[in-house]
This record gives C-alpha cells, sequence and structure tokens, in this order.
C-alpha cells in the first residue's frame, strides 16, 4: 500500500468511528416514528417566522446531512482522481 491508500484508509475509520458515535452516543430522533409537524405553523401569526423557527430547530439534522455529502463528494474526487496503476 502506498501513502495516499494509508491515509485515505485512516480518514475513512475516523468517519466510520465518528458516525458510530453520532449514532449510539448522542440523542437523535433518526430511529423514531416521525411527527407530524403541520400544526406547527399557525395561519394567524407571521409565516416566515414561524418557517425560520423551524428550520433553526431542525438545524442539527441538517449539518448532519451536509457533513455525510462533503464526504460523499471527497470520496467521489479522490475516485476520480486516483492514480491509475499500469500492469507489467
Amino acid at each position: 500500500m502506498d501513502r495516499i491508500s494509508i491515509f485515505g484508509l485512516i480518514i475513512t475509520l475516523i468517519f466510520i468511528f465518528l458516525l458510530i458515535y453520532v449514532i449510539e452516543i448522542l440523542p437523535f430522533p433518526s430511529f423514531q416514528y416521525p411527527i407530524d409537524y403541520s400544526h406547527f405553523v399557525s395561519i394567524e401569526s407571521e409565516p416566515m417566522k414561524e418557517y425560520s423557527q423551524f428550520l433553526w430547530d431542525k438545524r442539527a439534522q441538517d449539518l448532519i446531512a451536509q457533513a455525510f455529502l462533503m464526504f460523499v463528494a471527497a470520496i467521489s474526487c479522490i475516485t476520480i482522481f486516483r492514480k491509475e496503476v499500469k500492469e507489467k
């Protein structure tokens, strides 16, 4: 194994351990039944304020999804630009 492969393996293991940490240790409702949020926004009040509050309340899920997408994008770039090994 060359240096880049070892570095990629280490980074992948770090991300796997972080994912296990997030799933097992931190309280995250990913494996619970969904809650009906349709009654949270009232029609009488200002809708943009309510919508903004809803988005800020769900910021943790947004950040986890963004981190996952950035990780997938980085792995895809590494896959695209990897060195070709010529067979002899």
